[in-house]
């Protein structure tokens, strides 16, 4: 066996990817829906095992009052159990109380999800599925207290950048009404329909 080689990230990987192909070539509309709520269940699914596993003391609940907050959370469980480095960690950018940038210099998941970069589902780039900000909103979804979003918002992401020298980045916001039409204008992105 090739020395250092994670075969049990791969494998995971190879199943996400398996699983996002078949979606995608099922269903695109359903796609990230699919894939989003994947990503949210793998955080409460993952948080519970890391507490089993005595490497975080409690599962948090609906605890947080921002984005960044559940997000940098999130983040922190990560580190603790080994999934991340601390200089690796991303960076996250406030813009609003709904709207963070969130730049990821180097992911554990970048080799799972380069075949996606030659789907023409892909393309433009802000409807690549990501499941590392994928789990950043399953995050939000966890750990964000229920009075923070104004009704009928809800939490959801586009990329920005993907597989850059500098790692890809992401807008994660508070969706309603317009708003992603008028996101994708001010990061001079184009919308293809999808999410529209």
């Amino acid at each position: 066996m090739a020395k250092d080689w994670n075969y049990t990230q791969h494998l995971m990987q190879s199943w996400m990817v398996g699983y996002e192909k078949a979606i995608l070539k099922k269903h695109y509309q359903l796609s990230k829906k699919v894939t989003d709520d994947a990503c949210a269940h793998a955080v409460e699914d993952f948080t519970q095992r890391m507490c089993e596993n005595g490497i975080i003391a409690k599962v948090r609940g609906k605890e947080f009052d921002s984005f960044a907050g559940c997000i940098n959370h999130h983040i922190d469980n990560l580190i603790d159990a080994g999934m991340w480095k601390e200089e690796h960690r991303p960076i996250i950018e406030e813009i609003e109380p709904f709207e963070i940038v969130v730049k990821i210099p180097i992911c554990t998941f970048r080799e799972g999800c380069k075949w996606a970069l030659e789907e023409d589902f892909f393309s433009p780039v802000q409807n690549f599925r990501c499941q590392r900000v994928g789990s950043f909103v399953g995050a939000i979804k966890k750990y964000l207290k229920d009075e923070v979003m104004p009704d009928g918002m809800k939490a959801d992401y586009f990329m920005t950048k993907i597989h850059e020298d500098d790692g890809c980045s992401a807008v994660v916001y508070g969706r309603q009404g317009f708003r992603y039409r008028l996101l994708l204008s001010k990061y001079d992105l184009q919308s293809k329909g999808e999410q529209e």
